[in-house]
């Protein structure tokens, strides 16, 4: 991997399953190098964004024809509602197919809420938790109509050719190492390698993100530099290991205080539970902050931001905690890998 332009495109900042506030899409960045593009979670609108910012290849047929590969910090619906935007509107011919490279299935159900009450029923209950490659082949069938219409029709090409889904297999070590995921779903692991091209080396990580399980997080090691990639966690030892000297860090915040103060209480059950999984599966800026110190990253860009108090965001309370230089995600923000201080 030679020494090359490699830059990373806020696509989307927006967190959580809310229609984003207009202007904004939801969580997607893209890491280019070479004029070869990585897409980091598909949230609400990444495909309009990814237009929008330069990365496509203009009007035509083949505004796709950059994208490489698509990874998938975890299987909630803000990372993956764009997959449909990915298959549905990604039919064009290719050289090879963009790889999508995600979590597998969980194997169990997530425990129900401690706070009780009656057991819910299960949604889809003869495939409860599918990972990566069964929820696209899914998601296939459910667009089968419109795709034969296309592939038939229109003569564009089948999505098989245009679109590879994998899910990335956990290490032998690391399968042992969580035992039960329900009790501990992120143990210390070492990193292991997910992907590898001519352009880029990705290694990935458990990171704690409960009941979620895997939740992934992602290092891009290229020959300008290297870009982690927190998907959602709390604060993670993991993700310290393997952001160790990365020259950004993207990394998820939230604002769990404004939350308990938008949700007085008395607190309904959902509420609490909400509210509960705010605190217990996500970080604060202050926090990601800190974990930037302790990995040494050269830069800090905070996205998946929640909701906060817009007249007091609290995202720069990392400059708190960390001593390089902070960016709070905008959408259309661009970063030099090469130079991760200065953005555009």
């Amino acid at each position: 991997m030679s020494g090359s332009e490699v830059f990373a495109v806020v696509l989307g900042t927006a967190a959580g399953r809310i229609w984003p506030q207009p202007g904004r899409s939801g969580t997607s960045t893209a890491l280019s190098i070479e004029d070869h593009h990585y897409v980091v979670d598909l949230g609400y609108g990444w495909g309009q964004r990814y237009q929008q910012y330069g990365l496509g290849s203009g009007f035509g047929l083949t505004p796709l024809r950059r994208l490489a590969a698509v990874f998938l910090t975890h299987l909630h619906s803000d990372h993956t509602i764009g997959l449909a935007e990915l298959l549905a509107f990604g039919l064009e011919p290719r050289e090879r197919p963009i790889e999508l490279i995600g979590p597998g299935p969980r194997g169990s159900l997530p425990p129900v809420h401690a706070l009780g009450g009656p057991e819910p029923g299960v949604v889809c209950p003869e495939r409860p938790m599918p990972g990566t490659a069964e929820t696209f082949a899914l998601l296939r069938s459910a667009l089968a109509a419109d795709l034969n219409d296309n592939v038939r029709d229109s003569r564009r090409p089948h999505p098989d050719t245009v679109v590879r889904a994998t899910d990335v297999k956990l290490p032998a070590e690391v399968v042992a190492a969580v035992g039960d995921p329900d009790l501990n779903p992120a143990p210390e692991v070492e990193p292991w390698c997910v992907f590898e091209d001519d352009r880029v080396r990705v290694t990935a990580t458990l990171v704690d993100h409960r009941p979620v399980f895997p939740a992934l997080a992602y290092r891009f090691d290229t020959g300008a530099g290297s870009v982690t990639f927190s998907g959602d966690t709390c604060v993670s030892a993991n993700l310290v290991r393997l952001a160790k000297d990365t020259d950004l860090l993207v990394h998820e915040a939230n604002d769990p205080d404004f939350i308990e103060r938008f949700l007085p209480e008395p607190r309904t059950p959902q509420q609490q539970a909400k509210l509960d999984h705010l605190r217990g599966a996500h970080t604060t800026a202050t926090e990601a902050g800190s974990v930037a110190e302790a990995a040494g990253a050269r830069a800090l860009l905070l996205t998946h931001l929640g909701r906060c108090d817009p007249a007091d965001p609290p995202w720069t309370r990392a400059a708190t905690t960390f001593s390089g230089r902070v960016f709070v995600a905008e959408e259309g923000l661009r970063i030099d890998i090469g130079n991760p201080e200065v953005a555009s």
